[in-house]
């Protein structure tokens, strides 16, 4: 079997060639011998070690060096080397020593075939060479002796990989010997070549196998002296060599080749060879990147003025890593007009060409930048630019066309109507566009041709209502609080002058903003809310503003125009009273409770002690006003106005007005008069709630507004609401004369500064008048309809009874009606609910109270919101029991009167014998016709006598009457006879013959005399409440017919 010399490593076992050129057999030992060779291994152990016991140490063997001819080759080739190796002080005492060589850097199958192995310098090949593709070892011995030198040549052919040493790959030959006492080493280095490239241009950075400047020259180093090179393209993915690029594109000089590029190039890659030593491999290769510049423009078409003359082109290289400078040049163009296209004034970037008339350079172009470009200043029509990089000469060119624009706005009405004070919309469409701007106002002139009147500019962005709260214009707060849009965008240059919108804008005559150009044209701030007045409105294309010969501001290209008139407003109007149940003033908040408030008012000029109170007020000019405080201070699109709210409203110059004040304290107690306290109240003393704003043509109004006070306790006054008071409350439009208070308020933070109140949209010199409305707080009580003499309610026990009665508590309060007869073992409850109160404070109900008997105690209990008001004792009666029945006791059966001189003397006792007081007329009526009556109120059980005592004017005979009531009648008869100082003639009338004697006085008394005694019975029996008629008793009484 083989014998592996100590320290060789195993190995793929190869042929290997001796100094001679023969091959080394292995060596392999016949069985015959293997016992006396054991032997032998013994006894040399048993000597060695003690050879060792008595002789020095070994040294360690020296590498004295490693050279390797053509110690450079190309990448990719294959090619043979020689490696030289000397080495001493070799000990072989113990066996062979071993030497590896080893190759570092190349791949594990460098070695082509097998390497020969040439070994002198006293030493010779101890067995087998062994190789496996990147290493090889082999064992040597000492020719005599136990220590020699070692000089070894080793011939190998290689594979070199495609990685240059120039990009940081290292290739070494390592050699080691190591024997009995050490080891030694020592190694020789290869450099394996590629072409390399590189720009012969300052300031570039070369990049390995890349070169990325067109119209430069091209260097290929490491070259072969004295050899032939060509330039051909090369596809690393293909085999071989591609075409040739033209031999004149390469000048060799020694080991340099320069490549002009400018005459043919084109991006690719590309190989410098002499066709056989420089292997077709992308290492020694470059890739040309050509500068290919390309100019896109961002709009082809423009307009030839305003925002859709802006565009911008876009630079875009193939040189991605860094900025470049672009000339920029248009055939009928000159530098100028190129320097303003491009916005040189305000693009520090943009420059002049030293000595150029026809082109300017953009500086630091990078890659995928846009520059911005105008066509504002240029007439219509094509314009062709030309680009080109200045480094490299890489060029483009655009081609962009200016025309008329074709965007439009038009308003949606010529005339916007809005009172004073109210909020107005203006719609406006734009077409072709997304933004465009309003000019407001700046129309009206004075003596000095300067406008006089408000101004303003809107940026408009889209298609938009624009929503202006007309009480707010010239004030300090936010734009989008006096202008808002329903879409879109709206913003107001005077009220944010800082808005993106307002930066192309430019003004004729050098301002640079519109607070240069009001104050320039003596258009100041405004002293108070707009008055009643005609503003124009144009919108225009885009913000250049001039000014037309007749000195009023236009837009340089005005698309429409229409009118914001502003009207008188109709001021305060009126205020009506109402009252509504007891509970908080806060209650109805939100639109969808409004019309549960307005569904529980009633009117009144007194209220019931702890209902509330609450004014319908109709205010014209607040809406502006009313609705901007809901933003600032409430919840925006609520509806309701809490007492803070309401305190800063009443603080605001705008001079509304509410005054309160109790107007009958009484001074013989020395009662204060209770005050009105809106800065010591709560909402749930005070609260106002308004309509939500309705919109009446192109304005939005808030037409009325519903003051809501409570009376429980003090409300909003110093001291307890009681039943009694009376109070007087003013509402109105405050005037002082202080007209101009804008300066004094400063509304950003919604205060008013204690300005003056005057209403702004009354002159100086208006005096209004306040509405004012009294009202009588009253104890809360409720009456019955039918009751007797003691108020006491007279119910029918029946199974559909009726009780009704009147209260003061305000219509929609929760009532309810308790029956209770507890005099029986088990008492008797009878609950009605749902009892609703009419406008006038009645109520009726009907109830099923068959249950109770005639005899029973029955109380009726009154409660509201379940708590009791009133409690009283009430009268059962019977199903057919009247409660009032006038029946006639007594009358008259007979009476004998002479014709127009003696009263009729006919008389009745009437008695109410139901069981509630009440008032009847009593008729006498003789045959169908009346011809006299009398009116009697009665308590229950109580009578009157009634006497009819008319002179009766009656032809003579007999005749038949009828005293009657609603409830009952009598008959009785009358007899006539003629009067005896006169005849009657053939018509039965007596007729006077003149020969009747004067009166001699021996009359016992005049008529009326006469009368007084059977009207005097009557009297005691008649009281003054009792007869009410047609001949009353009152003091004296009057007998028809008597009285001269």
């Amino acid at each position: 079997m083989s014998m592996t010399p100590p320290g060789s490593r195993p190995a793929e076992r190869r042929d290997a060639v001796g100094s001679a050129g023969q091959t080394v057999p292995s060596v392999s030992a016949p069985r015959s011998a293997r016992f006396g060779l054991a032997l032998c291994c013994v006894l040399a152990v048993v000597v060695g070690a003690l050879s060792l016991l008595a002789a020095p140490a070994a040294a360690d063997p020296t590498v004295d060096g490693v050279t390797i001819e053509d110690d450079s080759a190309w990448i990719g080739t294959e090619e043979s080397h020689r490696i030289d190796i000397e080495a001493s002080g070799i000990n072989t005492t113990d066996g062979p020593a071993t030497v590896t060589v080893e190759l570092s850097g190349w791949p594990s199958d460098a070695i082509v075939g097998g390497p020969s192995v040439d070994v002198g310098g006293g030493a010779t090949i101890d067995g087998d060479v062994e190789t496996d593709g990147s290493t090889i070892t082999f064992d040597v011995d000492a020719s005599s002796g136990t220590t020699t030198d070692l000089s070894t040549t080793v011939d190998l052919t290689l594979e070199h990989p495609l990685a240059a040493s120039v990009d940081d790959n290292d290739y070494s030959v390592d050699v080691e010997v190591d024997d009995t006492g050490g080891s030694d080493e020592d190694s020789a280095g290869v450099t394996l070549e590629r072409v390399t490239y590189s720009t012969n241009k300052d300031g570039f950075d070369s990049v390995p196998g890349v070169v990325d400047q067109r119209g430069l020259e091209i260097e290929a180093s490491n070259l072969e002296s004295g050899t032939d090179y060509a330039l051909y393209e090369f596809d690393p993915d293909e085999e071989g060599l591609g075409d040739q690029v033209p031999a004149a594109s390469v000048r060799t000089d020694g080991t340099t080749a320069t490549i002009e590029t400018s005459p043919w190039a084109e991006s690719g890659r590309y190989i410098v060879s002499d066709g056989e030593d420089v292997v077709p491999a992308a290492d020694n290769s470059f890739r040309l990147r050509v500068d290919e510049l390309t100019a896109t423009q961002a709009d082809g078409t423009v307009d030839s003025g305003g925002p859709g003359a802006e565009t911008s082109v876009r630079f875009d290289s193939s040189l991605q890593y860094q900025s470049f400078d672009v000339y920029v040049s248009a055939e009928t163009l000159d530098a100028d007009e190129l320097f303003e296209v491009f916005k040189g004034e305000e693009i520090r970037a943009v420059e002049h060409v030293y000595r150029s008339e026809s082109k300017i350079v953009i500086r630091g172009v990078e890659p995928g930048e846009e520059a911005p470009m105008t066509f504002e200043s240029l007439p219509e029509g094509t314009y062709n630019f030309n680009y080109e990089t200045v480094r490299t000469a890489a060029s483009d060119t655009t081609a962009v066309s200016a025309e008329e624009s074709d965007v439009d706005a038009e308003f949606g009405s010529d005339v916007y109507e809005v009172e004073a004070g109210n909020i107005v919309e203006i719609d406006l469409s734009l077409e072709n566009t997304n933004e465009a701007y309003v000019m407001v106002g700046g129309d009206r002139l004075g003596e000095d041709r300067a406008p006089t009147n408000y101004f303003d500019i809107l940026h408009v962005e889209g298609d938009t209502t624009i929503r202006i709260n007309t009480r707010l214009l010239g004030t300090n707060v936010l734009s989008e609080e006096a202008y808002a849009a329903e879409s879109g965008q709206v913003t107001s240059y005077l009220h944010d002058p800082g808005h993106e919108g307002f930066d192309d804008v430019s003004f004729e005559g050098g301002a640079s903003d519109l607070e240069g150009f009001r104050w320039v044209n003596g258009v100041g701030p405004l002293a108070r809310p707009l008055q009643p007045e005609r503003f124009r409105l144009v919108a225009g294309a885009w913000g250049s503003v001039t000014v037309r010969e007749d000195g009023v501001p236009d837009f340089e290209r005005p698309m429409d125009r229409s009118n914001l008139r502003i009207t008188d407003t109709d001021g305060f109007d009126n205020v009506t009273t109402y009252v509504a149940p007891e509970g908080s003033p806060s209650e109805y908040e939100g639109e969808d409770e409004l019309g549960e408030l307005e569904g529980s008012l009633t009117q009144r000029r007194t209220v019931a002690k702890g209902d509330r109170l609450v004014f319908e007020v109709e205010a014209d000019g607040l809406t502006g006003l009313v609705s901007w405080l809901d933003e600032r201070l409430g919840e925006g699109e609520d509806i309701e106005i809490d007492h803070g709210t309401l305190e800063t409203l009443l603080e605001f110059p705008d001079g509304f007005m509410l005054e309160a004040e109790q107007t009958n304290p009484d001074s013989n107690t020395g009662e204060r008069a209770a005050k009105f306290d809106l800065e010591g109240s709560t909402d749930g003393d005070l609260y106002m709630v308004h309509e939500p704003m309705a919109q009446n043509g192109s304005q939005f109004v808030i037409d009325r507004y519903y003051l809501v006070l409570d009376t429980r306790d003090s409300g909003p006054f110093d001291r307890e609401i009681e039943a009694g008071d009376e109070y007087r409350f003013r509402f109105g439009y405050a005037a002082t004369g202080e007209t101009d208070w804008f300066e004094t308020v400063d509304h950003a933070a919604v205060e008013p500064n204690d300005a003056a109140p005057h209403f702004p949209y009354y002159d100086a010199h208006a005096d209004p008048r306040p509405e004012t409305r009294l009202v009588t707080v009253e104890e809360r009580s409720v009456e019955y309809n039918r009751t007797d003499s003691r108020d006491r309610p007279v119910i029918r026990v029946t199974d559909e009874s009726t009780l009704s009665g009147r209260t003061n508590l305000a219509p929609g309060t929760e009532i309810s009606i308790q029956l209770v007869a507890d005099n029986r073992t088990e008492p008797i409850r009878a609950t009605i609910d749902d009892i609703d109160i009419a406008e006038d404070g009645s109520f009726s109900v009907t109830r099923d109270l068959s249950e109770f008997g005639l005899d029973d105690e029955i109380d009726v209990e009154f409660y509201v919101d379940q708590k009791l008001l009133e409690k009283r004792p009430a009268v059962p009666i019977g199903a057919d029991e009247p409660f009032v029945d006038y029946e006639i006791a007594d009358h008259t059966e007979a009476r004998t009167v002479t014709r127009g001189e003696t009263p009729a003397n006919v008389s009745a006792t009437v008695e109410n014998t139901g069981h509630v007081p009440d008032g009847q007329s009593v008729t006498l009526s003789v045959d169908g016709g009346t011809i006299d009556s009398r009116t009697l109120e009665l308590e229950e059980g109580e009578s009157a006598t009634v006497a009819f005592d008319d002179p009766v004017d009656l032809d003579p005979g007999e005749y038949t009457y009828t005293i009657a009531t609603a409830d009952d009648d009598v008959t009785g008869q009358l007899t006539v006879e003629p009067n005896g100082s006169g005849s009657e003639n053939g018509n039965g009338n007596e007729t006077d013959t003149g020969d009747e004697p004067a009166d001699d006085g021996s009359d016992d008394g005049s008529p009326l005399e006469n009368l007084l005694g059977p009207l005097g019975g009557l009297l005691g029996g008649i009281g003054a409440r009792h007869a009410i008629g047609s001949a009353a008793l009152v003091g004296v009484i009057h007998v028809l017919g008597y009285w001269s």
